[in-house]
C-alpha cells in the first residue's frame, strides 16, 4: 500500500504504524544541489529564448508528500506555477522524484545570471535553499553542404512532367530559400567526379542575402545540367572537405554540421560510398529520386544511420506529388535545425475559396516556422492566427519585431519567436493556432491550387523516430524507434506513438509503438513484396505543464528482389547484368528475341540499353 489519501486521518496513522516495522526508512535526497540552465541561446527577432530546468529531489516514502517554493527564485528566473509538486511511492518501488520547475529568458549574448530559490518540505519543515546560474550565448549556427547528383540520368523525366533535375533546382531552392540566417551553406555537384560549386558562405538574411543568391544562382546555372557516371562516394569525399574548410575559415566555429546528398542512381563510378565515409562525422541525410531498385539503398542507408540522419527515397512522382521532393528537403532542414515537425497536410485551394487548418503549439516550444508549398505562392494570402485570435498577416512579425514572412520561389513561410506578441496579456503562444490560406487571384491553372503546409517547431520537446532494416529482401522486418524527449527528460506515460505504413500496393495499416524502459517506443512491420513502404510516424501528448502537443516525422523503408544493393556490393558486381549487356553488344539478342516473348523490340532494348549504360566499365552518361 503506496497511498494512505482515501482512508481518514486516524485510520492513516494506524495503518502507517501497523505497516511500519515492514517498510524502508523514509528517504529525502536532493539530485540538483544546484540549478545550472548552461548556455541558452539569444532568440529570433530580439525575443528571447525561454527554457526550463528543475529542482529534482528523490523520494522514498509510503506518504504523499508536498514539497513548495517558499522564497524566490531570485534573479532573473521565475518558478513556474504552481511552483509545488507532489510525490507518492511509485508503484512498483517506494522510489519516486518530485520536480518543481524554473525558467529562465535568455537576453543578450554575453549576458550571465545567477540567483537561488528556498524549497520547503511541507510534511516535515525542511528546507532546501538551491543556487541558480545562466548564460545567453548566441544562437549555435549550422554549417551544410548540398551534394547534388548531375549524373546523365538526371536529364529524364520525373513522372510529373518535369524533368528530374528541374525537380531538384525547384526542392533545392526552397531548402536554401528556407535556411535560417547566420547558418553557412556549401554547393557541391557530382557525376562521375565532383566539384564544389560554392564554398561554406553565410546564406544571410531572407530572402535575399548574398549567401542565398550566390547559391541559387549555381543551382539555376548550366552547372547542374546532367553530365555523366554516378560517384556519389567522390561527392561525400567533396561535401566532407567543404565542411572541414568551411570550419577552418569561419571567424566563430559552427557547432553543427550536416551533409544533404540528393541522387537519383545506384553508383557505379568508383570511389564508393563505404570508401569516401570513412571519418565523416557531420549528420547525413540522403534523398533518393525514384524508386528504390535503382537506387543504392543499402549503402546510403548505412552512411546516414551511421550519421544521425536518414533515408528519404521518394518514390514514382506524379502530378499529385509535386512538391514531394521539396517537403523532403524541409524535413531535413528541421533535422538539420533540430526542430519538430508539427503538421504536414496536403491540399487543394479553389479560386476564392478559404482553407483553415488547426495546429497546437505548446509552451515548450520557442519558434515555429510555418511553410507553404506551391507553385504559385504569391497568388495566396497566406495567414496565422495565435490562440487568442490575433491575426498574423504579411507585415505583422517585422512591425511587432518577432519574425518574418517571405515569399520565394515555389515557398512562402512565416518564420516567428514565441511568444509571437511581447505583451503578456495576448495568448501567442501555447493553445490552438490555424493556417488560413485564400487564394487570390488566378494563377496559370485554372483548376484548384495544389499545396502543401508544414509547420515546425523549434522547442524543448524533441521527436526522433528511424526506421531500421537489417536486410533489404522481401519478408524481412523493419524495426521502427522513436525517441520522445521534453527538457532532457524521456516523455514515457504522458504519449501515444503510431505508424501510418503505406505499401507499395497502396494500401496501409498502423503499427503502434509501445513504451520500452528509457523513454523510447518501439514496434515493427514486415515488408511484404518489392518496392518502397512511406511511414508517418506520429505522437500525440501532454507536456509536463499538462498542455497538448502534436509532432510527426516521414520515413520510409524499402524492399528489393534480391536484397540488391546490399552492404559491400562492389558496383558492377553483378554477372547477369554483365551477361546481358555482353549479349545486346554483340548482337546476340535482336528484336526476334523480344517479339518471341511478347515484348516490345524497341522498348525492352532502351531499357537494356540504359541499364549497360550504367555499368562502371561502360562508357555512358549514367
Amino acid at each position: 500500500m503506496r497511498d494512505y489519501g482515501p482512508f481518514c486521518p486516524v485510520c492513516s496513522r494506524v495503518i502507517r504504524q501497523a505497516l511500519q516495522q515492514h517498510l524502508p526508512p523514509e528517504s529525502i535526497a536532493l539530485q540538483t544541489p544546484g540549478v545550472a540552465f548552461g548556455n541558452v541561446p539569444e532568440g529570433v527577432g530580439g525575443v528571447g529564448q525561454t527554457t526550463f530546468r528543475a529542482v529534482v529531489f528523490e523520494v522514498q516514502t509510503c506518504r504523499r508528500l508536498t514539497f513548495r517554493v517558499v522564497s524566490g527564485p531570485t534573479g532573473a528566473f521565475t518558478a513556474v506555477p504552481p511552483a509545488q509538486a507532489q510525490v507518492l511511492a511509485g508503484p512498483y518501488t517506494p522510489a519516486n522524484y518530485a520536480r518543481l520547475w524554473i525558467s529562465y529568458t535568455s537576453t543578450t549574448a554575453g549576458d550571465t545570471a545567477s540567483g537561488s530559490v528556498t524549497v520547503r518540505l511541507d510534511q516535515t519543515g525542511q528546507t532546501w535553499t538551491i543556487p541558480i546560474s545562466a548564460a545567453t550565448v548566441a544562437r549555435p549556427r549550422t554549417e551544410v553542404v548540398l551534394v547534388l547528383d548531375r549524373s546523365g540520368s538526371m536529364k529524364e523525366e520525373a513522372g510529373d512532367g518535369t524533368t528530374k533535375v528541374q525537380k531538384l533546382r525547384e526542392a533545392a531552392g526552397v531548402f536554401i530559400q528556407s535556411m535560417l540566417p547566420g547558418d553557412g551553406l556549401s554547393v557541391v555537384r557530382f557525376d562521375s567526379t565532383a566539384q564544389r560549386l560554392t564554398d561554406v558562405t553565410d546564406v544571410g538574411p531572407a530572402p535575399s542575402g548574398s549567401g542565398r543568391t550566390a547559391a541559387l544562382n549555381q543551382i539555376n546555372s548550366p552547372a547542374l545540367d546532367p553530365g555523366a557516371n554516378t560517384s556519389i562516394g567522390a561527392g561525400v569525399q567533396a561535401g566532407r572537405t567543404a565542411l572541414v574548410d568551411g570550419q577552418a575559415a569561419a571567424s566563430t566555429p559552427y557547432g553543427t554540421q550536416a551533409m544533404v546528398i540528393l541522387t537519383d542512381g545506384m553508383e557505379n563510378t568508383a570511389p564508393t560510398i563505404a570508401t569516401a565515409s570513412a571519418g565523416l562525422s557531420a549528420n547525413t541525410f540522403a534523398i533518393g529520386l525514384g524508386l528504390p531498385h535503382n537506387i543504392s539503398v543499402a549503402a546510403l542507408q548505412a552512411l546516414t544511420q551511421g550519421n544521425k540522419g536518414y533515408l528519404l527515397v521518394t518514390g514514382a512522382l506524379d502530378e499529385s506529388q509535386r512538391h514531394r521532393l521539396a517537403k523532403y528537403f524541409l524535413q531535413v532542414l528541421a533535422g538539420v535545425n533540430n526542430a519538430g515537425i508539427v503538421l504536414d497536410p496536403h491540399g487543394e485551394l479553389p479560386l476564392g475559396r478559404e482553407h483553415r487548418i488547426p495546429f497546437t503549439v505548446s509552451e515548450a516550444d520557442i519558434g515555429l516556422d510555418a511553410f507553404l508549398l506551391t507553385s504559385y505562392p504569391y497568388a495566396v494570402d497566406f495567414r496565422l492566427e495565435t490562440p487568442d485570435g490575433t491575426v498574423f498577416e504579411a507585415d505583422t512579425a517585422a512591425e511587432l519585431g518577432t519574425g518574418d514572412y517571405v515569399v520565394g520561389d515555389d515557398v512562402a513561410y512565416h518564420r516567428l519567436a514565441l511568444p509571437a506578441v511581447p505583451d503578456p496579456a495576448v495568448s501567442a503562444h501555447q493553445g490552438v493556432w490555424t493556417a488560413v490560406l485564400k487564394r487570390l487571384r488566378e494563377s496559370e491553372t485554372q483548376t484548384a491550387l495544389p499545396y502543401d503546409l508544414l509547420v515546425h517547431c523549434h522547442s524543448n520537446l524533441s521527436f526522433q523516430a528511424d526506421a531500421l532494416q537489417g536486410d533489404l529482401r522481401p519478408g524481412a522486418d523493419v524495426a521502427l524507434i522513436a525517441r520522445l524527449r521534453e527538457y532532457d527528460v524521456p516523455v514515457e506515460d504522458r504519449a501515444t506513438v503510431w505508424a501510418e505504413v503505406t505499401w507499395p500496393s497502396g494500401g496501409s495499416h498502423t503499427v503502434l509503438l509501445k513504451p520500452k524502459p528509457g523513454g523510447d517506443y518501439a514496434g515493427s512491420f514486415r515488408t511484404t513484396a518489392p518496392g518502397l513502404y512511406t511511414i508517418r510516424v506520429r505522437a500525440h501528448g501532454e507536456t509536463l505543464h499538462g498542455s497538448p502537443f502534436t509532432r510527426e516525422q516521414l520515413l520510409t523503408a524499402q524492399a528489393v528482389v534480391g536484397g540488391a544493393g546490399t552492404p559491400g556490393q562492389e558496383p558492377g558486381d553483378d554477372r547477369l547484368v554483365e551477361l546481358l549487356c555482353c549479349l545486346v553488344s554483340s548482337g546476340a539478342i535482336g528484336p526476334a528475341f523480344f517479339e518471341q516473348w511478347g515484348m516490345d523490340p524497341n522498348l525492352a532494348r532502351r531499357c537494356l540499353a540504359r541499364l549497360c549504360r550504367e555499368r562502371p566499365d561502360q562508357p555512358g552518361d549514367g
